[in-house]
């Protein structure tokens, strides 16, 4: 029982670190659609739900929080955020973006080693082939 009572407290010790090594924030804009969100991002989960509010929402969940710089803006044309890992104590970071836009958001995703979710999708989607590795790819949709 002694045993089981450490490992108790091992875990929650170990969950109080990573609280304090993570940073969670909402990011939100107000706008007027249709507009546009660029959000360009390293190393991070990002995950895109429409829905129809007048706003942009940016949830963030960022480990190893010292680690990362952000960046918002908003202009007539749309919103931008950047978050860039800082180059020595970002390395080991990792991060999550929920991104809830208006329907009829265009979205300019940057997202270098990462990963893409789209929720609640109801189109085509048709994805071409990059030529190389750098070179960006345009997604077209049609209505199903």
């Amino acid at each position: 029982m002694q045993h089981l009572d450490t490992l108790w407290k091992v875990i929650n010790a170990a969950g109080t670190v990573r609280d304090l090594a993570q940073e969670r924030k909402t990011y939100q804009f107000t706008v007027n659609p249709p507009t546009t969100l660029y959000l360009h991002t390293e190393h991070a989960v990002v995950t895109v739900r429409r829905w129809l509010q007048p706003k942009i929402e940016i949830r963030t969940v960022l480990d190893v929080k010292i680690g990362w710089r952000v960046q918002t803006d908003q202009d007539d044309a749309g919103v931008y955020l950047v978050a860039k890992r800082r180059s020595v104590v970002g390395s080991m970071a990792r991060g999550e973006f929920v991104v809830h836009v208006p329907r009829d958001t265009h979205l300019i995703l940057k997202i270098e080693n990462g990963a893409i979710f789209l929720d609640n999708v109801n189109t085509t989607l048709h994805i071409p082939a990059p030529v190389t590795a750098d070179e960006p790819i345009y997604l077209e949709s049609s209505k199903i």
